[in-house]
């Protein structure tokens, strides 16, 4: 073949008519639609609808939300023990007079027995206590009273097992005071007196007892409490000082204990 030689493609007239039909129909037809963003939006040729991309970064996770915090309180523990020279029963029936407390703990200012008395009675949904102003009591008042009718007085029922604690001291160049209200639990004769808060200032705690002959004894206290916000800046220094609260209290209790022991 020569170089000057064209080159022709044969197509059937079949091929030409709808290549030719084609071309007139692309004439009429809407142009198509402008490349889609590859961060805002993509077109479905088969759907003919607009579909919306987010941006990553236009997406909400949560950053401006409020967060839940979880507020760890710090327990402490504290445990004194001292031998004291009269017989255990003796030690016991001191100990479990709650309201003589105060007169050889240095902190503790007050404990009352019993702390609801009566409660006068408006109607069944509204009442107030006579002797518990805290709101935080009510719920005690609730669980341990039944009542019916409405505007009378009635007297809530014994609970020797309910006390009201009062704690004032001066310490970390502060006034110091807190209350808590303390169910003291079944106790085990001559061994073991102990409780825990129920609302208040929370803490529990143990007394137990071991015999060291007929006319001694073993005196073991053990206080766990949740150090209060106020003091805790000074955390670390509040269990050596408590510490030694209790270590002088027990040396007062042992000479109470025997004051106890020659009155009885």
């Amino acid at each position: 073949m020569s170089p000057s030689a064209a080159v022709f493609s044969v197509y059937p007239s079949s091929a030409i008519e709808t290549l030719r039909t084609t071309r007139i129909t692309d004439r009429h037809m809407p142009p198509p639609p402008p490349p889609p963003s590859s961060s805002s939006s993509s077109f479905s040729p088969f759907l003919g609808i607009t579909l919306k991309r987010a941006s990553l970064r236009s997406i909400n996770h949560g950053s401006n939300m409020p967060r839940r915090t979880t507020l760890l309180m710090e327990w402490q523990d504290c445990t004194v023990k001292m031998e004291i020279d009269v017989p255990i029963s003796v030690a016991y029936n001191c100990y479990l007079d709650r309201e003589a407390i105060p007169l050889w703990m240095p902190f503790i200012s007050s404990v009352k027995k019993n702390p609801f008395k009566c409660i006068n009675l408006k109607d069944t949904d509204n009442f107030q206590s006579t002797t518990c102003k805290m709101a935080m009591c009510l719920p005690v008042c609730i669980n341990t009273y039944q009542y019916t009718g409405t505007n009378t007085t009635k007297i809530l029922e014994e609970k020797p097992e309910l006390s009201r604690w009062s704690l004032k001291y001066n310490a970390f160049g502060r006034d110091l005071e807190f209350s808590w209200l303390a169910r003291n639990m079944q106790p085990i004769p001559n061994q073991k007196i102990h409780w825990r808060s129920l609302e208040g200032l929370p803490n529990r705690g143990a007394v137990r007892f071991f015999p060291k002959g007929s006319s001694s004894c073993l005196v073991e206290l053990t206080v766990s409490y949740e150090v209060p916000q106020l003091l805790a800046p000074v955390a670390s220094a509040l269990q050596p000082f408590l510490k030694n609260l209790l270590g002088n209290g027990l040396e007062r209790f042992a000479n109470f204990a025997r004051t106890y022991q020659h009155e009885s």
